[in-house]
């Protein structure tokens, strides 16, 4: 933490606790995305989560989020955006049901200049997610990021391996990986 600090010239660094059951990934953009520097837009995670340790942990972190004070001096903004379903469209309703089976999120997505590539969990279909909740989490998506085009990708095929758009286009697994 200290040569973090120094290295990179901070005046503060906080270490969020990590989620338990995070596929092994221990990626924030599975719960959070920082929209620009004041403002942060958070997985709202259903009340009948509320039991599950990760929904503890992100709730907590949240907190700490939003406690600090922007670069601009100004406190921290939120917004909220769904929370995926499970493929019936019903509420995950225990934690080792999302966990063994889904890692679902839509934080986890990818700007590309004025479009969002967003993850979605049914096929798309002419530009749009085929399952009702899908469709209505773009529409919230959209509201929360004004003058965004939403680019919908069906990222089901590997869902439940720990991350989606935002994971993989950050990183390429590699056992023995090129470095430049």
């Amino acid at each position: 933490k200290d040569s973090l600090i120094y290295l990179m010239n901070l005046r503060q660094l906080s270490v969020l606790n990590s989620l338990r059951y995070d596929g092994g990934t221990g990626h924030v953009d599975l719960y959070v995305d920082m929209w620009d520097e004041n403002r942060f837009v958070f997985s709202a995670f259903p009340e009948s989560c509320s039991s599950w340790v990760d929904y503890k942990t992100v709730t907590k972190n949240i907190d700490t989020l939003c406690s600090y004070i922007s670069i601009h001096n100004n406190n921290y903004k939120k917004s909220y955006i769904p929370f995926p379903k499970k493929d019936n469209g019903s509420d995950f309703t225990t934690q080792g049901d999302y966990n063994n089976n889904y890692t679902r999120t839509y934080s986890n997505h990818t700007f590309v200049n004025d479009v969002i590539v967003q993850p979605v969990f049914s096929k798309v279909v002419d530009g749009e997610p085929s399952a009702q909740w899908d469709k209505d989490a773009m529409d919230e998506l959209r509201k929360v990021y004004p003058g965004y085009r939403i680019m919908p990708i069906d990222v089901s095929s590997f869902d439940g391996l720990g991350g989606a758009i935002h994971c993989i286009t950050k990183q390429i697994p590699a056992d023995n990986p090129i470095r430049i």
